[in-house]
């Protein structure tokens, strides 16, 4: 069964206001789709990354996540704000498209593969 606490640590492998550098940075094809992380064991996470620099996430089990994203030198940095705050943590998440898979690791270790599907 999937833990409210793996959704937590998800937000961790993962701002502000809409800009025109969010509107180019790579992230556009995020904004009216949805990651979706799967872990080995089958627990999968949902995550909506908005153009005003927003996410927020969802978990089979109810478990929720929010919080804010920025590019930093290239790289995507997430920081949870809800349930408790988070310090950043960044990835590569510029320029992918519908389709494509990529794989993480979460803050406990725990290896994860996202996909950026369409829709929300």
């Amino acid at each position: 069964m999937f833990q409210k606490s793996t959704v937590f640590a998800v937000a961790a492998v993962l701002g502000l206001s809409a800009t025109p550098a969010a509107a180019q940075s790579g992230m556009d094809a995020f904004f009216e789709n949805t990651v979706v992380m799967s872990t080995a064991d089958g627990a999968e996470i949902r995550l909506i990354i908005n153009s005003d620099n927003t996410y927020s996430g969802s978990a089979g089990d109810g478990a929720t996540i929010s919080g804010t994203w920025e590019l930093v030198d290239g790289q995507t940095c997430f920081t949870r704000v809800e349930p408790e705050p988070l310090d950043p943590v960044c990835d590569n998440y510029a320029d992918k498209a519908v389709g494509d898979s990529w794989e993480g690791t979460m803050a406990d270790g725990t290896a994860v593969t996202m996909t950026l599907v369409e829709g929300r």
